[in-house]
């Protein structure tokens, strides 16, 4: 009987160590595709609606957030987004630049980036956005 007594303990201690290193293991990166999602709703927002970009920054800016519902304080501390048009850096909202962006391999503190082109009215829009928001960073 205190064989299968000890055995029975082994399984359960077994159980709590393997179930303690789930919960607490290794943290999970969601960086690109927060990265990736917020490009998709950035393609979708201008595909949608119409910006005016021959404006100057402060009012694309404004007309960018109210038009595609995107929170401009979370953007200013964890995000970034890159707008051109025809090759113009026209929009610049966020931490970070395309530089980070292209050393992100280099460097893990570096933000996660993804970069798409629309054809919008003859113009291109070039669309970068990255995401340096760790999970530690949600509760702070």
């Amino acid at each position: 009987m205190l064989i299968w007594f000890l055995a029975l303990l082994a399984i359960i201690g077994v159980a709590l160590a393997m179930g303690i290193s789930l919960f607490f293991g290794e943290e999970i990166d969601y960086r690109q595709n927060d990265a990736d999602i917020l490009n998709y709703k950035i393609q979708n927002c201008l595909l949608n609606n119409e910006i005016d970009f021959s404006l100057e920054e402060d009012k694309i800016k404004e007309q960018f957030y109210s038009l595609c519902n995107l929170n401009q304080e979370v953007i200013e501390k964890k995000l970034l987004i890159l707008l051109e048009v025809n090759n113009i850096e026209k929009l610049k909202s966020g931490r970070g630049d395309k530089t980070q962006c292209s050393l992100a391999e280099k460097n893990k503190n570096y933000p996660r980036c993804q970069t798409s082109l629309l054809n919008i009215n003859q113009e291109s829009i070039t669309i970068t956005t990255g995401s340096n928001q760790f999970k530690e960073d949600k509760f702070t």
